[in-house]
């Protein structure tokens, strides 16, 4: 059932070869392999190239900045509660835990909630604000989502509930009125960089808040471990700033110190010193996204915060057995789907392939669409 895959090669470019190899220093062939990523400048080559982190672009440069970092500072001047929000995959969970850490760190009284993905779903929900007022919060600050709460942020603004967004998904026509919106791929936010991870957003918040109160300048390094990895887990192109991001944290989660991340390195069978991005994205982000696609992801969260070795230890186990319940799971459902197209072949031949079935978790059906996806060639619903 499965089809061919048809081969499209480009043609060299001789003439930028010739002067990225003279300016670069490099072989013709390496040169041309930027050139195929999508690197037509001797600065982007160098850039992609160097990836030193005084590369990176001012936090300033970001829509909005500057409202956002106020109204943090307020809060914290005025000891309010504030609820990071978060997302249930791996990106979401990493941003979160290093938001909460940076703002307690800044003497913030913070506290974070991820919506439990079967009975929640993906976003902001008003349930879980209103609940998040009642027990006393008064600033809000999402992490990975977001841009498309219009309504939310709305209702939220009714009771008295104050609302920062920070995202990188593309945003809606119309943005909610909050009191800032952070996110690079706002049509009026001039920031450089476009592609950042939700966790690099959340990153660029951090460091203009620590810049703003006065911290050390390295001060935010310390969560390039945690930032690396929701970058590489969520899968955006690793040019850029996001280059620079994993090229620093690999070597952070070599010699990590969080006993989250140790016990989750140890429960993936990983060794510490042979890190790359298929080591995350094949052996951390699966267990660390088990979490969410199952259900709850706050234990994720829980983990990458744990400071007791012993206690993330049992967490990790929870996380990778989880893991393992969702390969079984993702399993049967590739079965299932497999065999109702081996029962009507008729439905590989459209433009996209669409499936559906009330007894297939929705925790693992963008997977198996993925799965079906490399199979066929086709978009699957």
């Amino acid at each position: 059932m499965g089809r061919q895959k048809r081969w499209r090669v480009k043609s060299p470019n001789a003439l930028l070869q010739k002067i990225m190899s003279a300016e670069l220093g490099i072989s013709n062939i390496l040169a041309q392999l930027l050139i195929n990523r999508g690197i037509y400048t001797v600065e982007q080559a160098r850039a992609f190239l160097g990836g030193e982190l005084d590369r990176l672009f001012s936090p300033w440069l970001m829509k909005d900045m500057d409202k956002a970092v106020e109204r943090i500072l307020l809060a914290r001047q005025n000891n309010e509660v504030v609820l990071v929000y978060g997302d249930y995959d791996v990106d979401g969970i990493t941003g979160t835990t290093i938001l909460l850490l940076a703002l307690r760190k800044l003497g913030c009284n913070a506290t974070c909630y991820i919506p439990h993905r079967l009975e929640e779903g993906y976003g902001l929900n008003q349930e879980a604000l209103g609940k998040a007022y009642d027990q006393g919060v008064s600033l809000v600050v999402t992490v990975d989502c977001g841009i498309s709460g219009v309504e939310e942020v709305a209702a939220a603004s009714l009771m008295g509930l104050d609302i920062v967004i920070t995202d990188h998904h593309e945003p809606p026509e119309i943005l909610p009125v909050a009191v800032a919106v952070l996110d690079p791929k706002r049509h009026d936010c001039p920031y450089p960089f476009k592609e950042l991870a939700g966790v690099g957003v959340a990153m660029k918040l951090i460091q203009a808040l620590f810049q703003q109160a006065g911290l050390g300048p390295r001060e935010w390094e310390a969560y390039l471990d945690l930032v690396c990895l929701g970058t590489v887990a969520d899968i955006v192109p690793l040019q850029g700033e996001n280059r620079i991001i994993v090229k620093h944290g690999l070597s952070k989660i070599n010699t990590t110190s969080r006993p989250g991340l140790q016990a989750l390195i140890k429960i993936s069978g990983l060794r510490k010193d042979s890190f790359g991005t298929r080591e995350l994205g094949f052996g951390l982000a699966p267990r660390l996204n088990a979490a969410g696609r199952m259900g709850d992801a706050t234990l994720g969260v829980e983990l990458l915060l744990a400071t007791d070795p012993q206690v993330a230890e049992e967490m990790a186990e929870r996380l990778n057995k989880g893991n393992q319940e969702r390969q079984q799971v993702e399993a049967k459902v590739l079965a299932e789907a497999l065999a109702l197209l081996e029962n009507n072949p008729n439905m590989v031949q459209g433009k996209a392939i669409v499936l559906a079935s009330s007894n297939w978790h929705p925790g693992v059906i963008g997977i198996v669409a993925s799965r079906l996806v490399d199979r066929f060639y086709r978009p699957v619903l």
